[in-house]
C-alpha cells in the first residue's frame, strides 16, 4: 500500500510540476498497474541531442519501492513494452555483424572504404549513427563537420564501432542496449529520490555531455549484460560527464 501511494504522488508530480522536457507517456500509463512507467525525456541547448528527439526512459517499479532502486533504462519508443524481446532477437544478428564488419576492416588495410561501407549494413533494430537511414539530420551532419567542430573525443567506443539500438542517446554513460552507469540508480539510491528526480538527473546528464562515444566496454557489456540492470555491479568511475 506504502509503495502504491508514493507512486501516485510521483505520478502526480510527473503531471504538474516536472520542468520542460521531461513528460509521462500517458498512452503507455496504466493507473491500475502502477509496475511499469514510461518517460520521455528532451535535451535542451546541447547539439548532440536535438531538441525535437525525445528519449524515452522505462521505470519498473520494485515491490519495496522507494526502499529499493527501480529498474531504469533508455528504450526504443517503437518498441515500447515490447523493448526486451527486440533486444534479445536482435542481438545474435549484431553480433555476427560485427565480426563481419572486423573481417572487412581488416582486409581493408589502410583503405577506409570498406570499413565504411559495411559500417552501414546494419541488422533490423540497430543503428548506425552515419548511415543513410538516419533520420536524424543533426547527427548525420555532424559526421561530416569539420574536426573542430565536433565534441570531444575520449577513450570510448566510437559510435561507428559500437552496439547501439535504436532511440538510445549516444552518451559514455549509457550503454547500447539503455542500461544506464548512474550512481543514482545503484549504490547511491535514497528513497527520497522521485521518478522527477531520476529523469531530471538523466535529463542533466545528457545536456551536459561533451564526449560523443559510448562506454569503452560498450559492446562487451551489451552482448552479456543482464536483462536488469540492477544487477550488474557498476563502477562509477568518472563523474566529469
Amino acid at each position: 500500500m506504502g509503495t502504491r501511494i508514493r507512486l501516485q504522488k510521483d505520478i502526480k508530480a510527473l503531471l504538474k510540476d516536472c520542468p520542460e522536457g521531461i513528460q509521462l507517456v500517458t498512452e503507455l500509463f496504466d493507473e491500475s498497474n502502477l509496475k511499469e512507467i514510461f518517460i520521455d525525456v528532451r535535451v535542451y541547448g546541447n547539439s548532440l541531442y536535438p531538441e525535437t528527439t525525445a528519449y524515452r526512459l522505462r521505470i519498473r517499479i520494485p515491490d519495496m519501492y522507494p526502499l529499493e532502486v527501480p529498474w531504469v533504462q533508455f528504450v526504443d519508443p517503437k518498441c515500447g513494452v515490447l523493448f526486451d524481446k527486440r533486444v534479445h532477437e536482435d542481438l545474435a544478428a549484431k553480433k555476427l555483424e560485427v565480426k563481419q564488419r572486423r573481417r572487412a576492416s581488416s582486409s581493408a588495410g589502410t583503405d577506409g572504404s570498406s570499413g565504411a561501407s559495411s559500417g552501414r549494413q546494419i541488422s533490423t533494430g540497430f543503428r548506425s549513427l552515419f548511415s543513410k537511414s538516419n533520420k536524424d539530420e543533426k547527427l548525420a551532419a555532424q559526421a561530416s563537420a569539420p574536426a573542430s567542430a565536433l565534441p570531444v573525443v575520449g577513450e570510448g567506443t566510437p559510435t561507428d564501432q559500437a552496439i547501439i539500438l535504436d532511440g538510445i542517446p549516444v552518451h559514455p554513460h549509457v550503454y547500447g542496449n539503455g542500461h544506464i552507469c548512474l550512481s543514482l540508480l545503484g549504490d547511491g539510491w535514497s528513497p527520497v529520490n522521485t521518478l522527477s528526480s531520476i529523469a531530471i538527473s538523466l535529463q542533466s546528464m545528457l545536456a551536459g555531455n561533451t564526449k560523443y562515444e559510448c562506454p569503452p566496454d560498450n559492446n562487451a557489456y551489451v552482448m552479456r549484460a543482464p536483462l536488469n540492470p540492477t544487477k550488474t555491479s557498476w563502477d562509477y568511475h568518472d563523474d566529469s560527464v
